[in-house]
């Protein structure tokens, strides 16, 4: 009876954090633009200033925690992030003639919850880096893969888990991550970059966007400085996604392993694949650009390119998008670089025992 009952509870406790989740961002959202019409507006004063801290300090850290901790496992040190973020944005927001007002009340307040917060990630970033290293030697998987099974004690096994390591993975890839995959997983692997065309694309967007960003960066800040400079920093992570999907092309290969079948989008999509369930493996008829995907189906390459696989499944799968958006597939479309050892390692394996 326990067993069954806590079965029906835990998706119910997933849905209730992802919707007070939703209702704190909106919240934030909020009270972000109040503070900004507010500290522009004739009404400004020191009272509304100083409850204007009080609400980003103590009032959203409170919301956070009945929204989102009560019904998820999240480290207490969120609530010290979110209350210094909002030290930090009412001291950035404030206008000069209440900057001295607000500066005495944070003066001795902003470095206590600073140095609270620092010390607590310190102590999280040596669990989380002895954890990593003990994964790492158990196992031989990519190094973001390997982060995040590492903050999973941190982070939880929920959305905001999937947030982080999607952000880490844009970082990773396009900073830190050669164009050649030194690091290959175990299993027979197989390429799906050398032959796509979004390398390319990505190239031609991103030299558009740098045009893009100077003309606009002129005109804003014409009328807004903050929206200026926030434009740039949209257009530096826009360019930065680009070249990180790239690149995590080369270092995620699809791959077959005796039991199972990983494919992969780069770091934006993947899908872990038993064997046993796979009906059949056809050639995959071309879409046109723009075509509506049926939702039995989940393209696992860019639109640009020709599909050249059809996995048929048996029954629905789930696969797993941006930030950890998963849908149900019975059908997954891919290319490789080279098609004839993929189908024959594929029917190798499908002949074996173990299947």
């Amino acid at each position: 009876m326990s067993g069954h009952s806590s079965s029906r509870t835990t998706p119910r406790s997933k849905y209730t954090f992802g919707f007070g989740l939703a209702i704190f961002i909106v919240m934030a959202v909020l009270y972000a633009a109040g503070v900004a019409y507010l500290f522009r507006s004739d009404y400004m004063s020191e009272g509304i200033m100083l409850a204007a801290a009080f609400d980003g300090i103590v009032a959203m850290p409170v919301l956070f925690y009945m929204l989102c901790m009560r019904v998820a496992p999240l480290p207490k040190g969120w609530l010290i992030a979110i209350a210094v973020a909002a030290a930090l944005f009412m001291y950035v927001m404030t206008p000069a003639p209440y900057a001295t007002v607000l500066s005495s009340a944070l003066r001795w307040l902003l470095p206590a919850m600073e140095l609270v917060l620092v010390t607590y990630l310190l102590l999280r970033l040596t669990t989380i880096v002895n954890r990593y290293r003990s994964i790492a030697r158990l196992t031989k998987q990519p190094p973001m893969m390997v982060l995040r099974e590492a903050l999973i004690p941190m982070l939880g096994s929920g959305a905001l888990l999937e947030i982080v390591t999607h952000e880490l993975n844009v970082l990773y890839y396009a900073i830190m991550a050669g164009s050649k995959n030194s690091n290959r997983p175990q299993g027979t692997c197989f390429t799906y970059h050398q032959t796509s065309q979004f390398k390319m694309v990505s190239i031609v967007f991103s030299i558009i966007i740098i045009l893009e960003t100077v003309g606009l960066h002129f005109l804003l800040s014409m009328w807004s400085p903050w929206a200026a400079w926030l434009s740039v920093a949209m257009n530096i992570y826009g360019i930065l996604y680009l070249i990180a999907a790239s690149r995590s092309m080369a270092h995620l290969p699809h791959r077959f392993t005796e039991q199972h079948m990983h494919i992969h989008y780069g770091f934006q999509g993947s899908a872990v694949i038993p064997l046993s369930i796979i009906d059949s493996i056809a050639q995959a008829v071309p879409r046109a650009l723009g075509e509506k995907v049926p939702k039995h189906m989940y393209l696992a390459y860019s639109s640009i390119d020709t599909p050249q696989f059809e996995i048929r499944l048996k029954q629905p799968l789930h696969v797993k998008g941006v930030y950890g958006i998963s849908k149900q597939a019975s059908s997954i479309v891919i290319t490789v670089d080279d098609p004839k050892a993929f189908i024959a390692e594929w029917e190798r394996l499908s002949e074996s025992s173990t299947i």
